[in-house]
């Protein structure tokens, strides 16, 4: 501040002693800077969540990235604050879209993809998905995606569950105590939790296998099908464990700036590999199910905020174009419109 105005003394002296007296006002009209105070809700410092958040400040500068407990606070914080971004897993989303179709929540991208998670000790009786009828399951918080998931196949499937919300911290000790019988969890894998429970008490994991189809259809058809591996945790085993992928999404209202989401989602699709691969190797493997595709708006409920629309139509991802050689060229002409077109390439 002072150099500042030593150099506007020195200028006024300068303009004096030449004789320059006769100035044209002019009006100047300051710009937004365009990552001022943005910030973005993620979940606790250890979490997949937060380190998302931080690879997003890695390609696109953050103000902040602040803890929340949960896919719920974040999506409370959103309604309230234009100027942030928030984390949120997707089912949660979904649900309250479909339940507030005039929501102001809009899309960015999908992050990172998570999987339903379901264990139980090794000495356990429990071997199949429907055995877990009545038990006690432990799970995150009630404001987390966890706790939305399990409660929302808990309503559904009629399964009669004690539902314990714990802290991350806790659960060891309640599986150790016989407080619950299992844990369910929406997590990314390898996930420290699990094997910090695997190395104390060794676990079996309960594949939703036999169920899965039905589950997709009445409840999660926007799911993809996928599976755990459980050489992360070491334990090596012919059957495998299905289960359904879950997307973890990046949103922000729609009053947030459209310049803003424009340069987030072009800075995402131009560091693509950059985002997916600079991190420790537990965040490669993460991330390993990731793709290029989970850049794109796939499902149609969802509303892309205004700057995400307009990048879109830039690399012709949008169009209503009639003629079906469009879908083939998508990035490589100009094909005008409002139509979503599916088909993917980068």
């Amino acid at each position: 501040m002072l150099i500042f105005l030593f150099f506007i003394i020195i200028m006024i002296v300068y303009v004096k002693q030449e004789g320059y007296t006769n100035f044209k006002s002019i009006t100047v009209i300051p710009k937004n800077i365009v990552f001022d105070n943005v910030s973005i809700n993620s979940y606790h410092k250890n979490s997949f969540y937060y380190e998302l958040a931080n690879k997003i400040d890695s390609i696109y500068p953050i103000y902040n990235n602040s803890v929340s407990i949960g896919s719920k606070t974040n999506l409370k914080r959103l309604l309230k604050n234009p100027n942030q971004l928030s984390i949120i897993q997707d089912d949660l989303y979904r649900d309250y879209t479909i339940k507030n179709p005039d929501n102001p929540i809009r899309f960015i991208s999908v992050l990172g993809i998570e999987q339903f998670t379901l264990f139980f000790p090794k000495n356990s009786n429990v071997t199949n998905f429907y055995d877990i009828r009545k038990t006690k399951i432990g799970t995150l918080g009630v404001n987390t995606g966890s706790y939305f998931s399990l409660n929302n196949l808990n309503i559904r499937l009629n399964l009669n569950l004690e539902i314990i919300p714990l802290k991350e911290s806790d659960i060891l000790d309640n599986v150790e105590n016989g407080n619950i019988d299992g844990v369910f969890m929406v997590t990314a894998h390898p996930s420290s939790i699990v094997s910090d429970i695997n190395n104390v008490i060794p676990i079996k994991f309960i594949s939703f296998d036999g169920i899965i189809s039905d589950i997709q259809k009445r409840l999660f058809p926007h799911m993809e099908k996928s599976y755990i591996d459980l050489s992360h945790y070491g334990i090596y085993s012919k059957l495998s464990i299905q289960t359904l992928n879950v997307n973890v999404n990046l949103l922000c209202h729609k009053d947030f700036p459209s310049e803003y989401s424009y340069g987030l989602i072009s800075a995402l699709f131009s560091n693509f590999t950059r985002y997916k691969t600079d991190g420790s190797d537990t965040f490669k493997i993460k991330m390993k199910e990731y793709n290029p595709s989970h850049l794109y708006l796939s499902d149609t409920i969802y509303t892309p905020h205004t700057g995400v629309r307009k990048y879109y139509k830039k690399i012709g991802v949008i169009t209503n174009y009639p003629n079906q050689n469009c879908v083939y060229s998508i990035g490589a002409n100009k094909c005008t419109g409002k139509r979503l077109n599916f088909f993917r390439l980068i």
